[in-house]
């Protein structure tokens, strides 16, 4: 799972500023395991728009909006509202915003920062294990990924 925390409501304020009509999408999966993408967190991010003054096209949750496929289906439900609206804030990692910001053309504005890929102790907690560092070193390491758990980030030698 991708760790995501939410962004403070001025950086999306700010990142919106000269866009009136806004769509809200989030994530079902990751997003929603971490509380900062789910059904409850765009009602959350709805609510503060439109006492901003902001008119909200649409909202959905989409299952994974990193996932082209996926997102082409879901999307489908949206996609009159998408034609009218000026920006997008969109509740998922990095990825789910790109790939949300390559597939419709239209402004994308992350409303959470992505930490890292997590294993999940319970709701709200979660234990940091990969730091997806793109050459693994798993198979050398007896499956114990070194760079992350180390404080210093090292891939060997002393911590």
């Amino acid at each position: 799972m991708f760790l995501t925390e939410k962004k403070g409501f001025k950086e999306i304020d700010d990142a919106l500023a000269g866009y009136k009509k806004i769509g809200i999408i989030g994530c079902a999966s990751c997003a929603s395991v971490c509380l900062t993408g789910g059904s409850k967190e765009v009602k959350e991010m709805e609510k503060h728009l439109e006492a901003s003054g902001k008119e909200i096209t649409f909202t959905i949750s989409i299952d994974e909006p990193c996932d082209k496929r996926v997102l082409k289906e879901d999307i489908r439900f949206v996609e009159e509202e998408i034609k009218d609206t000026g920006a997008l804030v969109v509740l998922s990692c990095g990825t789910g915003v790109q790939t949300i910001g390559e597939f419709t053309g239209k402004k994308v504005v992350a409303g959470t920062d992505s930490k890292y890929i997590a294993q999940t102790e319970h709701i709200g907690e979660y234990n940091a294990l990969c730091g997806g560092c793109d050459e693994c070193r798993l198979n050398f390491t007896g499956g114990v990924c070194t760079i992350t758990l180390c404080p210093k980030g090292l891939l060997n030698g002393p911590c």
